[in-house]
């Protein structure tokens, strides 16, 4: 609480999930809640996973990015960052509330930009379908 921690550098060159919201809705803790089982599965094969809220008043919202994690049995970290970082540096236009992005040795592997009510269930599974993908290009350039 209230420590700044880069989760990028965290992870180092491991292959990793991040999402990046704007909104804390009961979809984003679906989703959140699959992918934490995902890296469970994965753990063993380097596998992380991490959350990033943007908010206008971060400290404002501690308490209620707790409270979406806790209720949610979220397992990733999950920070809060002043919404001009994820414009900024993350490229996540203002008009995205939800986007993950699957990386590998510190290189966007693929990105989803969800719009409003997103993502649906359909496209969180393509999401896990593809952090699978990594992690086995990933096994496969190991060897």
């Amino acid at each position: 609480m209230n420590r700044s921690v880069c989760h990028v550098c965290r992870n180092g060159d491991r292959p990793v999930v991040m999402v990046v919201l704007r909104e804390l809705k009961p979809q984003q803790r679906v989703l959140l809640r699959n992918i934490d089982r995902v890296v469970e599965k994965y753990r063993e094969q380097g596998l992380r996973a991490f959350a990033v809220y943007l908010s206008d008043v971060p400290r404002r919202d501690v308490p209620r990015v707790q409270t979406f994690q806790y209720n949610g049995r979220i397992e990733m970290p999950v920070g809060i960052s002043p919404a001009v970082i994820g414009e900024d540096q993350l490229g996540v236009e203002t008009s995205i509330p939800v986007s993950v992005i699957l990386y590998n040795e510190q290189t966007v592997w693929k990105r989803f930009d969800f719009e409003k009510d997103g993502p649906s269930h359909k496209q969180i599974r393509e999401i896990l379908d593809h952090a699978d993908t990594m992690l086995a290009e990933s096994k496969d350039s190991d060897e």
